[in-house]
């Protein structure tokens, strides 16, 4: 049986399988040298494009925190006080205006507290009930129940007492001498008019009755007293909140006293920190560069050395994105301001930019703005109308879900996974080219091969016949 031809050529003598190889490595290179660079190409704006989302989303997140209420309008506290042990702390809010007051506390917030005598009770164990009883605390607005057991000791009326989960602040506690057991109730509710009161429901637990013979109240509630600029001021707790607006101030303990026995002032000064202020212009400006570098590096041109294309330009080279970004960033630096009404813009601050767009601030300007201006700087950066809003209002149209980048993103990987069919569908048209090419060239190959016996026999015959 004769043998199976398995390559191109092996009858007639030809390399054909060589003719085919070249035919498919020609198609090959074509297709390839058309897809590979379209498909190169649409990478590297994807990636530019990833690369602008960061950068651009990095920026967002300062120029939101500047927006923010307050930001620009940072207070600076100074009290005369000793920082070792402070007469009292102060919170500024974002409204809170500039001022010099002189504060005094007189006395700090109290709550109630009884005490019993050192031998009212035997011992913490002594038995107080035999039936079933209930305790209510009042104080103010609050108020809870305690139940009695039948068999309860003095200790475990105080646990009861103190782990009750409606208590509102009432603490009890027994001190154990010599002469038998003290108990001792406090209150953290202050303020006058919040005293506390215990009622017994029967007359086994009359020693925790405020209204009995055996508790002796040793301190009543109270408000704290405090002088702002020799006006008296009270509150139901060791925080002021508003009476000077705006700004809440917390007694730690009462002022000191001179010789006379006269309670000394402490100078409390309200003023803008012009450092802060400062700092976040600063904030303000880095971000800024940092954006303005990726911007530049994105949108790079190739550089051309000896006519020919280095192929070393930026991942979003000659993008309309960055270039509109870019001159939107610039526009609105220079805008006039809405709401500054002494200057225009930035630059009259003492931002200053460069010939490449890069910016840095004039401290000595910027400075004589914070001494005699400081709420311009406020009202040109901050707020919902300020530089910083404005600028994050373009950007987020960029970055957020479904935003501008994103539908961009969403068509060049659309791009993408047709050039990947496009590949798909390439092999399988090869291997159908590869298949007829070889149906062609085995049908030669046979014809080649019947030529060549004919011409073998015709040679033979005439040899035989010369001879």
């Amino acid at each position: 049986m004769a043998s199976s031809i398995t390559s191109a050529g092996a009858a007639s003598g030809i390399d054909l399988e060589s003719i085919i190889s070249a035919s498919l490595s020609a198609k090959r290179t074509t297709f390839e040298a058309k897809i590979a660079k379209r498909e190169a190409a649409t990478e590297t704006t994807v990636s530019g494009l990833s690369q602008l989302k960061s950068s651009l989303s990095t920026f967002k997140d300062t120029l939101d925190a500047l927006a923010k209420d307050g930001a620009f309008n940072q207070k600076s506290v100074t009290i005369k006080q000793d920082e070792d042990d402070p007469v009292f702390e102060v919170e500024t809010t974002d409204d809170t205006s500039n001022g010099i007051y002189n504060i005094k506390v007189e006395s700090l917030a109290t709550g109630s507290r009884f005490e019993s005598s050192n031998s009212a009770f035997t011992s913490s164990d002594q038995a107080i009930a035999t039936q079933t009883g209930t305790l209510t605390f009042t104080a103010g607005d609050d108020t809870f129940d305690v139940e009695v057991k039948a068999g309860d000791t003095l200790a475990n009326i105080r646990d009861r007492i103190n782990k009750n989960s409606s208590n509102f602040g009432v603490s009890v506690n027994i001190v154990n001498s010599s002469s038998g057991s003290k108990l001792v109730i406090e209150s953290t509710k202050t303020g006058t008019g919040n005293d506390l009161s215990i009622t017994a429901s029967n007359t086994e637990l009359a020693g925790f009755d405020t209204s009995g013979t055996v508790l002796s109240n040793t301190q009543t509630a109270a408000d704290a007293v405090a002088y702002i600029d020799g006006t008296k001021v009270t509150s139901d707790t060791n925080t002021f909140k508003d009476v000077i607006q705006d700004l809440s101030f917390t007694a730690l303990r009462t002022s000191d006293t001179d010789d006379l026995g006269a309670l000394k002032s402490n100078k409390l000064t309200i003023e803008t920190d012009g450092d802060a202020m400062k700092e976040q212009v600063n904030k303000f400006i880095a971000s800024y560069n940092v954006l303005l570098g990726s911007l530049t590096s994105l949108g790079q041109r190739s550089t051309i050395v000896g006519g020919e294309n280095q192929e070393d330009g930026g991942a979003l080279e000659g993008d309309s994105y960055i270039r509109s970004i870019q001159n939107y960033l610039f526009n609105t630096m220079s805008s006039e301001s809405k709401n500054a009404t002494i200057y225009s813009s930035v630059f009259a601050m003492g931002v200053e930019m460069d010939e490449d767009g890069y910016l840095s601030l004039d401290s000595d300007v910027f400075d004589e703005v914070l001494e005699n201006n400081p709420d311009q700087v406020s009202a040109l950066f901050g707020g919902d109308n300020g530089l910083a809003a404005t600028i994050g209002s373009e950007i987020e149209l960029y970055i957020q879900t479904g935003g501008s980048i994103a539908d961009r993103q969403d068509d060049l990987n659309s791009t993408l996974s047709d050039i990947s069919q496009k590949k798909t569908d390439f092999e399988a048209q090869m291997v159908t080219y590869e298949t007829s090419l070889r149906a062609k060239y085995a049908s030669l190959d046979t014809l080649l091969a019947k030529m060549n016996s004919s011409a073998s026999a015709l040679s033979a015959l005439s040899i035989s016949s010369s001879s």
